[in-house]
């Protein structure tokens, strides 16, 4: 539902194998998604692994969402862009990210507490992650164990992923 291509270079980053996910939920509140989410960290990198300060910003406006998606490029620079978010009419938890009419990326949830973190399973190409994303820069232990509840479901230690470098980033966030 929220990532970008660079924060689809956000929510991805080396290439995965995950062609499918291991579990995702049955159902989802996509309101409840509404707002600001940091990526803490990634299994594997979709588009790179340099990137820092990865957020999404998730809207609606009538019946369209949007992502709006800020990262700072290995050489300092900050990135933007926008993708249109399309529901997948064969699940509920499913989505695609796209720009243009074109598909950049599918995404499902695997878990959230939608008010702190969720767990979003990505694939662009043949290239998939699992990705950890919070409402703050940077994860609070107190998380840990619910999100690593979840991982488990696909054989995954939230110990060996990568983590995103969410450290002096207000000096360039402006969504």
């Amino acid at each position: 539902m929220f990532l970008t291509l660079s924060s689809l270079a956000l929510f991805g980053l080396l290439l995965g194998s995950d062609a499918s996910p291991a579990h995702i939920m049955d159902s989802i509140e996509p309101e409840k998604f509404l707002g600001k989410w940091w990526v803490d960290s990634f299994s594997h990198a979709i588009y790179g692994d340099a990137d820092r300060c990865a957020h999404v910003v998730l809207s609606k406006h009538g019946d369209e969402w949007k992502v709006a998606a800020q990262y700072i490029a290995d050489d300092g620079e900050l990135v933007q862009m926008s993708v249109d978010v399309k529901e997948d009419k064969r699940h509920p938890s499913r989505f695609f990210l796209e720009v243009g009419g074109e598909t950049l990326m599918e995404i499902a949830v695997v878990g959230t507490d939608y008010t702190n973190w969720a767990v979003i399973w990505a694939k662009s190409g043949s290239a998939t992650s699992y990705n950890v994303i919070t409402r703050t820069p940077n994860m609070e232990d107190k998380f840990h164990d619910p999100i690593q509840a979840v991982l488990d479901k696909a054989n995954l230690k939230k110990v060996n992923f990568h983590k995103v470098p969410n450290e002096d980033c207000s000096k360039k966030d402006t969504i």
